[in-house]
């Protein structure tokens, strides 16, 4: 996939979230990770690299080396800038492009990858290079987005006639929705300042676009509209020869510290926004960002917060 994503806007407004930190501080250690002895390591979709210095470094504490890489080359960039370790080594490689990876065939003790599977077209693909990246008894770890209301509102911006003629598509049909109800349930807030709980019960739609072909891709998986579950994943990963170790499929959600935080967190990854002209970009922020809070809502502060469905998947090649 092309991604053309605002680097500089998302390492000022990025966060990792509690599932995330929960996932590498505590999941991992408890199957056995952190014993591990003279790892090599790959993150797959590094972005700047904090995650990957911050949270998945302290994973590895007898690590030979790791090596994070990402498709942007600005993410890179900033990365090789701003997080810089003498035992990790940015790269810009496509995990679904085998030829940008072939020469770390089999050298791999642990793959890991956070948030990055979500942007993918061929996850299958994606999952079988990471299997030929592994030694054999070699270990992967992901957590990725199967479905979130923020690929719904991408969808429903994208069909607006205010926007759509800049991605070259135009409205035919109606926008398939599909609606259910999260249960009101504790959620944790993410930001360092922001730690208190709340309950809710909302509504989650997933909005569909008619079967047609678009001139832009809008970065939103298949599993969204297709709503693969925990099964479909296990299937897939047994398939391609992996052995299911962990595998959760988990209802969050993420309260961002601000107004300002939540609009600029998800322009950054909007594939959307480059299409549209400079002088309408603040509009359409707004208009993307009205979306997505129309989904979601705010908590008992105020605060803005998403709503998802993650999968968490460790897989062991033997």
């Amino acid at each position: 996939m092309n991604l053309d994503l605002d680097s500089d806007l998302y390492i000022k407004s990025h966060v990792p979230s509690e599932s995330v930190i929960r996932f590498l501080e505590k999941t991992l250690p408890q199957l056995g990770w952190i014993r591990s002895d003279e790892d090599v390591v790959m993150d797959v979709g590094c972005g700047p690299g904090g995650v990957t210095t911050d949270l998945i470094l302290p994973v590895f504490p007898r690590l030979k080396k790791l090596i994070a890489i990402d498709l942007l080359s600005s993410m890179i960039n900033i990365a090789r800038k701003h997080n810089p370790h003498p035992l990790v080594q940015y790269e810009v490689a496509d995990i679904e492009d085998w030829t940008t990876m072939d020469h770390w065939e089999g050298q791999m003790t642990k793959v890991v990858s956070i948030h990055c599977f979500h942007w993918l077209r061929n996850q299958r693909n994606a999952f079988k290079n990471v299997f030929k990246l592994l030694k054999t008894g070699g270990e992967a770890a992901f957590i990725f987005f199967s479905e979130a209301s923020f690929f719904s509102a991408v969808l429903k911006v994208q069909e607006n006639s205010k926007w759509c003629h800049f991605f070259n598509i135009s409205v035919s049909g109606d926008i398939q929705v599909m609606s259910w109800i999260f249960p009101g349930k504790s959620s944790l807030v993410i930001g360092s300042h922001h730690q208190k709980q709340f309950k809710c019960n909302f509504r989650r739609n997933v909005y569909c676009t008619p079967a047609k072909e678009l001139e832009i891709d809008t970065g939103v998986p298949d599993s969204h509209c297709k709503q693969h579950n925990a099964f479909y994943y296990k299937e897939m990963l047994a398939k391609i020869g992996f052995e299911i170790l962990h595998l959760k499929e988990k209802n969050i959600t993420d309260v961002l510290p601000s107004d300002e935080d939540y609009i600029n967190f998800f322009t950054s990854v909007c594939v959307l926004v480059p299409h549209v002209p400079m002088d309408r970009r603040d509009e359409f922020q707004e208009d993307l960002f009205q979306e997505i809070l129309q989904l979601n809502g705010r908590d008992s502060n105020g605060l803005p917060f998403h709503a998802g469905k993650i999968i968490e998947l460790v897989v062991k090649k033997n």
